[in-house]
Formats: C-alpha cells, sequence, structure tokens
C-alpha cells in the first residue's frame, strides 16, 4: 500500500525502510550507497481493534499520538497485573488493560540508539472495566 524510509540519525546511507500491506507492516534497511533494501524476516501484523483499544484511541493521548503517527501499531497488551507484576497498583489499576501505542518509523535498534522496544516515542494508555482510560504515559512519564 506504501512505502516510507528515513535515514538512521548515525549514518545518513543507511536507512530505516517501512512497508504497509493490507494486513501487515514489514520493516528492513536500506543501503543508498549499494542500492540494497532488506527487509526483516518477521513481519509486524496491523492488530485487531477491541474495546479497549477504542477507547484508548479517542483519549487524548490516542488523538494527538494517532494525529502524529505516521506508521501506528495500537495494541492491547492485557492486564496491567500481568504485564507489571511488582507494581503496586490499585485494584481497578490491577485490572485495567494496557494499550501501547507505537510508531514504525522510530523502531530499530542502531549504534546505540534504541527503539525496539524503548519508550521514548511510545505511549500508553490504562482502560479499566468501564472502558474509561485512568492512567496515560508517554515515553514512560505519567501524564497528569
Amino acid at each position: 500500500m506504501r512505502v516510507s524510509q528515513g535515514p538512521y540519525p548515525v549514518n545518513p546511507y543507511r536507512w530505516h525502510s517501512v512497508v504497509e500491506t493490507p494486513n501487515n507492516f514489514t520493516t528492513g534497511t536500506t543501503d543508498t550507497r549499494l542500492g540494497v533494501m532488506e527487509l526483516d524476516q518477521v513481519a509486524v501484523a496491523k492488530p485487531a481493534t477491541t474495546l479497549e483499544t477504542l477507547a484508548a484511541k479517542h483519549s487524548l493521548l490516542g488523538r494527538v499520538y494517532l494525529d502524529w503517527s505516521k506508521y501506528p501499531v495500537v495494541e492491547d497488551l492485557g492486564p496491567a497485573s500481568e504485564l507489571y507484576p511488582g507494581m503496586d497498583l490499585s485494584p481497578q489499576e490491577r485490572a485495567a488493560h494496557v494499550v501501547r501505542f507505537r510508531d514504525l518509523r522510530f523502531d530499530y535498534n542502531v549504534w546505540g540508539f534504541s527503539g525496539r522496544g524503548s519508550r521514548a516515542l511510545s505511549g500508553e494508555a490504562w482502560v479499566d472495566g468501564d472502558r474509561q482510560v485512568i492512567r496515560q504515559s508517554f515515553g514512560g512519564v505519567v501524564q497528569r
């Protein structure tokens, strides 16, 4: 459907690539000196929409993130109690589903810059049983 590329921060000849198809995204690297594009072996499936992801998308964080993001992946990661077992959570927080927002343009690792698994440009919305967002964070920092 579409392809985007952007240079890595430390090497203008190596570019991070994102390819979108109807069902998934594939990322990879392009070497502009050699004219070679190598795609990752594992595609990122477009996550299913759930009631929790819908609620998160309609939150302030969700609206702003989706307005900014070019290749958003919004996924329901499950209950906070399972994702953060050592965290001191209220009963409402323990049962809340954590919805993660990330943009595949920045989902890479390169020479000290950690994109994959990084919270730098990602967000979380915690959605309770009433489909209300009770907690939001961006870059690992809780938003008030």
